[in-house]
Protein backbone atom coordinates (compact mmCIF):
# COMPACT_ATOMS: atom_id res chain seq x y z
CA UNK A 1 0.00 0.00 0.00
CA UNK A 2 1.54 3.31 -0.78
CA UNK A 3 1.54 6.42 1.27
CA UNK A 4 -1.03 8.24 -0.43
CA UNK A 5 -3.38 5.65 -0.48
CA UNK A 6 -3.01 4.67 3.20
CA UNK A 7 -3.49 8.55 4.16
CA UNK A 8 -6.24 8.71 1.85
CA UNK A 9 -7.56 5.50 4.22
CA UNK A 10 -7.50 7.45 7.77
CA UNK A 11 -8.72 10.40 6.09
CA UNK A 12 -11.84 8.47 5.10
CA UNK A 13 -11.72 6.75 8.86
CA UNK A 14 -11.59 10.20 10.52
CA UNK A 15 -14.62 11.80 8.35
CA UNK A 16 -16.41 9.18 9.38
CA UNK A 17 -15.55 9.35 13.40
CA UNK A 18 -16.95 13.00 13.12
CA UNK A 19 -19.88 11.94 10.93
CA UNK A 20 -21.29 9.69 13.86
CA UNK A 21 -20.33 12.72 16.01
CA UNK A 22 -21.83 15.15 14.74
CA UNK A 23 -25.28 12.59 14.22
CA UNK A 24 -25.03 11.61 17.84
CA UNK A 25 -24.88 15.74 18.64
CA UNK A 26 -27.76 16.61 15.81
CA UNK A 27 -29.95 14.02 17.79
CA UNK A 28 -29.46 15.46 20.88
CA UNK A 29 -30.20 19.24 20.33
CA UNK A 30 -32.88 17.75 18.23
CA UNK A 31 -34.47 16.05 20.99
CA UNK A 32 -33.81 19.42 23.43
CA UNK A 33 -35.57 21.31 20.85
CA UNK A 34 -38.91 19.35 20.82
CA UNK A 35 -39.00 19.35 24.00
CA UNK A 36 -38.10 23.09 25.22
CA UNK A 37 -38.96 25.16 22.76
CA UNK A 38 -41.32 23.26 20.51
CA UNK A 39 -43.88 24.20 23.45
CA UNK A 40 -42.75 27.63 23.82
CA UNK A 41 -43.28 28.58 20.19
CA UNK A 42 -46.75 26.94 20.38
CA UNK A 43 -47.71 28.58 23.01
CA UNK A 44 -45.96 32.11 21.70
CA UNK A 45 -48.16 31.29 18.50
CA UNK A 46 -51.60 30.44 20.50
CA UNK A 47 -50.96 34.28 22.48
CA UNK A 48 -50.70 35.46 18.82
CA UNK A 49 -53.78 34.34 17.71
CA UNK A 50 -55.55 35.61 21.20
CA UNK A 51 -54.22 38.76 20.85
CA UNK A 52 -54.90 39.51 16.94
CA UNK A 53 -58.58 40.52 17.16
CA UNK A 54 -57.62 43.42 19.44
CA UNK A 55 -54.56 44.92 17.48
CA UNK A 56 -56.34 44.88 13.84
CA UNK A 57 -56.41 48.64 13.58
CA UNK A 58 -52.70 49.51 14.54
CA UNK A 59 -51.04 48.88 11.21
CA UNK A 60 -47.51 47.62 12.24
CA UNK A 61 -48.57 45.37 15.55
CA UNK A 62 -50.94 43.88 12.77
CA UNK A 63 -48.76 43.32 10.19
CA UNK A 64 -46.40 42.01 12.24
CA UNK A 65 -48.62 39.61 14.23
CA UNK A 66 -49.90 38.29 10.46
CA UNK A 67 -46.26 37.85 9.45
CA UNK A 68 -45.81 35.48 12.14
CA UNK A 69 -49.31 33.32 12.05
CA UNK A 70 -48.91 33.00 7.72
CA UNK A 71 -45.33 32.03 8.17
CA UNK A 72 -45.90 29.64 11.28
CA UNK A 73 -45.16 26.34 9.61
CA UNK A 74 -41.60 27.63 8.30
CA UNK A 75 -40.85 29.85 11.49
CA UNK A 76 -41.59 26.66 13.33
CA UNK A 77 -39.38 24.01 11.62
CA UNK A 78 -35.98 24.78 13.58
CA UNK A 79 -37.56 22.50 16.36
CA UNK A 80 -37.97 19.74 13.96
CA UNK A 81 -34.22 19.17 13.05
CA UNK A 82 -31.14 21.03 14.75
CA UNK A 83 -29.75 21.54 11.17
CA UNK A 84 -31.75 24.03 10.44
CA UNK A 85 -30.81 27.30 12.14
CA UNK A 86 -32.99 29.28 14.13
CA UNK A 87 -32.50 32.38 12.54
CA UNK A 88 -30.62 33.52 9.24
CA UNK A 89 -27.50 35.62 10.45
CA UNK A 90 -25.55 32.90 8.24
CA UNK A 91 -27.57 34.13 4.85
CA UNK A 92 -26.37 37.42 5.87
CA UNK A 93 -23.18 36.95 6.48
CA UNK A 94 -23.19 34.82 3.51
CA UNK A 95 -24.20 37.50 1.26
CA UNK A 96 -22.14 40.10 2.36
CA UNK A 97 -19.07 39.07 0.13
CA UNK A 98 -21.35 38.98 -3.23
CA UNK A 99 -22.21 42.75 -2.30
CA UNK A 100 -18.83 44.11 -2.07
CA UNK A 101 -17.21 42.10 -5.39
CA UNK A 102 -21.00 43.61 -6.95
CA UNK A 103 -19.86 47.19 -5.70
CA UNK A 104 -16.03 46.83 -6.89
CA UNK A 105 -17.65 45.66 -10.54
CA UNK A 106 -19.88 48.92 -10.39
CA UNK A 107 -22.95 46.05 -10.95
CA UNK A 108 -23.84 43.95 -14.40
CA UNK A 109 -23.84 45.44 -17.75
CA UNK A 110 -26.73 43.22 -18.42
CA UNK A 111 -29.73 41.38 -16.37
CA UNK A 112 -28.02 38.45 -18.11
CA UNK A 113 -24.83 38.95 -16.82
CA UNK A 114 -26.49 39.68 -13.38
CA UNK A 115 -28.27 36.43 -13.04
CA UNK A 116 -25.25 34.44 -13.88
CA UNK A 117 -23.08 36.54 -11.35
CA UNK A 118 -25.88 35.12 -8.90
CA UNK A 119 -26.00 31.79 -9.84
CA UNK A 120 -22.04 31.80 -9.24
CA UNK A 121 -21.82 33.42 -6.19
CA UNK A 122 -24.76 31.27 -4.86
CA UNK A 123 -22.86 28.14 -5.39
CA UNK A 124 -19.93 29.49 -4.41
CA UNK A 125 -21.41 30.86 -0.95
CA UNK A 126 -23.17 27.37 -0.52
CA UNK A 127 -20.27 25.20 -1.52
CA UNK A 128 -18.39 27.34 1.32
CA UNK A 129 -21.64 26.83 3.94
CA UNK A 130 -21.70 23.08 3.29
CA UNK A 131 -17.72 22.52 4.07
CA UNK A 132 -16.83 22.43 0.43
CA UNK A 133 -14.17 23.46 -1.73
CA UNK A 134 -15.64 25.91 -4.28
CA UNK A 135 -12.11 25.45 -6.76
CA UNK A 136 -12.74 21.28 -6.09
CA UNK A 137 -16.36 22.01 -6.69
CA UNK A 138 -16.87 23.45 -9.81
CA UNK A 139 -13.55 21.27 -11.47
CA UNK A 140 -16.41 18.50 -10.41
CA UNK A 141 -19.05 20.10 -12.08
CA UNK A 142 -17.37 21.00 -15.40
CA UNK A 143 -15.68 17.39 -15.79
CA UNK A 144 -19.07 15.68 -14.96
CA UNK A 145 -21.81 17.82 -16.01
CA UNK A 146 -21.33 17.57 -20.05
CA UNK A 147 -21.72 13.31 -19.50
CA UNK A 148 -25.25 14.03 -17.64
CA UNK A 149 -28.71 14.32 -18.96
CA UNK A 150 -29.77 18.09 -17.62
CA UNK A 151 -33.25 17.52 -17.35
CA UNK A 152 -32.83 14.66 -15.17
CA UNK A 153 -33.55 16.83 -11.80
CA UNK A 154 -32.69 13.55 -9.89
CA UNK A 155 -29.84 13.13 -11.25
CA UNK A 156 -28.30 17.07 -10.85
CA UNK A 157 -29.58 16.92 -7.37
CA UNK A 158 -26.14 15.16 -6.75
CA UNK A 159 -24.12 17.36 -7.99
CA UNK A 160 -25.84 20.55 -5.55
CA UNK A 161 -23.29 21.72 -2.33
CA UNK A 162 -25.69 19.64 0.02
CA UNK A 163 -24.91 16.30 -1.73
CA UNK A 164 -24.10 13.57 0.18
CA UNK A 165 -22.79 12.13 -2.96
CA UNK A 166 -19.83 14.18 -3.80
CA UNK A 167 -16.69 12.81 -3.78
CA UNK A 168 -14.99 13.29 -0.08
CA UNK A 169 -11.86 15.00 -1.88
CA UNK A 170 -14.17 18.18 -2.28
CA UNK A 171 -14.69 19.01 1.27
CA UNK A 172 -12.71 21.47 3.05
CA UNK A 173 -10.80 20.15 6.21
CA UNK A 174 -10.13 22.31 8.78
CA UNK A 175 -6.43 23.17 10.30
CA UNK A 176 -7.18 20.69 13.34
CA UNK A 177 -8.59 17.98 11.38
CA UNK A 178 -5.92 18.11 8.96
CA UNK A 179 -3.32 18.37 11.94
CA UNK A 180 -5.05 15.04 14.05
CA UNK A 181 -4.64 12.71 10.49
CA UNK A 182 -1.06 13.98 9.82
CA UNK A 183 -0.08 13.28 13.36
CA UNK A 184 -2.35 9.72 13.29
CA UNK A 185 -0.31 9.12 9.76
CA UNK A 186 3.04 9.67 11.35
CA UNK A 187 2.73 6.53 13.51
CA UNK A 188 1.80 4.07 10.58
CA UNK A 189 3.34 5.83 7.39
CA UNK A 190 7.11 7.18 7.04
CA UNK A 191 7.21 10.56 5.27
CA UNK A 192 9.73 13.55 4.55
CA UNK A 193 8.40 16.52 6.32
CA UNK A 194 8.20 18.03 3.07
CA UNK A 195 5.63 15.43 1.81
CA UNK A 196 3.30 16.15 4.73
CA UNK A 197 3.41 19.59 3.37
CA UNK A 198 2.85 18.91 0.14
CA UNK A 199 -0.10 16.57 1.17
CA UNK A 200 -1.72 19.24 3.38
CA UNK A 201 -1.47 21.80 0.58
CA UNK A 202 -3.14 19.61 -1.61
CA UNK A 203 -6.10 19.11 0.82
CA UNK A 204 -6.75 23.20 0.42
CA UNK A 205 -6.20 23.77 -3.22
Amino acid sequence: MTKSSTIQILLMKKQLKNIRILKNKRNYITKRRKEELKPKFEKFLSWLEEIEPRNKGKYSMSKAIQYVLNNKEGLMEFTNDAIIPHDNTSCKRSVRPFVVIRNWCKFSVSVHGAQASAIIYSLVISCIENKQNPYMYLTHLFENLPKLDLTNKEELRKYLPYSRELPSYIRTLSKSEIKAILNEAKSQVWCSKDGFIIYSSAIYL
